[in-house]
């Protein structure tokens, strides 16, 4: 394992698969799908090359633990694709702005059906009185 990739999201196969899938009318689901998949090809892609998460250490129980794997949210992808010069400053605000929108419609779609989006994370053994 190289030097950051322990911290790294944005590996160049993932760059490269945002590229090739990347539209600039791509709609609010579209555009989670698309996060969705590059988060799981992260996860992929990390597992095939022996890369684990960052540790952290609690410092009131002095126990280390691997971080959560590290995900690709829609708002983190669209500067991304800024980044690497796929879209401008304008569709930068308009994807922002269309996705804000889009995630709010499905928070009111959730309450309505009452049904919880996930479920929380169990900690590990013995670090549920600190965190």
């Amino acid at each position: 394992m190289a030097a950051g990739d322990a911290t790294r999201v944005w590996f160049k196969d993932i760059e490269t698969l945002l590229i090739s899938q990347w539209r600039g009318d791509m709609t609010g689901a579209e555009l989670a799908a698309l996060a969705g998949e590059l988060t799981e090809s992260t996860t992929r892609f990390r597992a095939e090359h022996g890369i684990l998460p960052p540790t952290y250490s609690c410092r009131r129980c002095e126990t280390s633990a691997r971080t959560k794997p590290p995900v690709i949210h829609v708002g983190g992808m669209i500067f991304r694709a800024k980044r690497l010069g796929l879209i401008g400053d304008a569709e930068v605000s308009q994807l922002q702005v269309l996705w804000r929108r889009y995630a709010a419609s499905q928070r009111r779609a959730i309450a309505r059906a009452k049904v919880r989006p996930c479920e929380p994370q169990k900690q590990p053994p013995g670090l549920d009185e600190c965190h």
